[in-house]
């Protein structure tokens, strides 16, 4: 999956580093694309500034971005492509361990091509680098929260310490994954992951489908 996201309503925005304030305070700390906690986020626009000049400062058009998947992405176009804040990403895209996000297994031929897109737009199938080896951590240490949850399941400091670990180290995606037998943790880290759009998800904790935020 892919955290779909809340920006909350349409804001008028006087200049970029506005822009930048609200989208933290909203959604938090992580690449809108691959989900990496910095503090050294940009600006992304959707529709490149190049092509659409009036697009610069509106809301709808900005999200959070790490510098690499920000250059990656540059001025490709965006049609056909997923993105967390209009869709239900976290339906579209499947983590394995710590390997990049891939299409998701129950999609159509045209939302796979859809998915891939994404994935292709922004460089996330990358298995090198500073990305690779932070998505690494982020896995070792959901692993190591997990296998300590087992051991003692009513432990709620230790619950605790487990969302305060994943929201710290980012990767939504991975946490939600290795913990999606256990809903109750699964309900925690969707709330404690600011911005995080719940109705894209069930009582349980699971991706489900969204009336507001179809894959197509």
């Amino acid at each position: 999956m892919m955290r779909p996201i809340d920006k909350g309503q349409d804001r008028r925005l006087r200049d970029l580093s506005e822009a930048r304030r609200l989208l933290s305070a909203q959604v938090g700390e992580y690449c809108a694309y691959c989900e990496i906690r910095l503090g050294s986020l940009e600006i992304e626009h959707i529709q490149p500034q190049s092509t659409h000049p009036e697009l610069v400062t509106d809301w709808s058009n900005l999200l959070l971005a790490c510098g690499y998947c920000n250059k990656f992405k540059s001025n490709k176009p965006s049609d056909n492509c997923y993105f967390p804040h209009t869709h239900n990403t976290a339906l579209a895209f499947a983590y394995i361990a710590s390997l990049p996000p891939a299409p998701s297994d129950n999609l159509t031929d045209t939302q796979r091509i859809m998915a891939q897109n994404t994935i292709d737009l922004a460089g996330l199938s990358r298995t090198s680098g500073q990305h690779q080896s932070r998505r690494e951590g982020a896995y070792g240490h959901a692993r190591r929260a997990f296998m300590r949850l087992q051991q003692q399941p009513d432990n709620d400091l230790l619950k605790e310490a487990t969302v305060d670990t994943a929201t710290s180290t980012g990767f939504f995606s991975i946490w939600l994954t290795v913990f999606q037998d256990n809903p109750e943790l699964c309900v925690r880290l969707i709330q404690a992951f600011k911005g995080t759009a719940r109705d894209c998800f069930d009582a349980q904790g699971k991706p489900a489908d969204s009336r507001t935020r179809p894959l197509l």
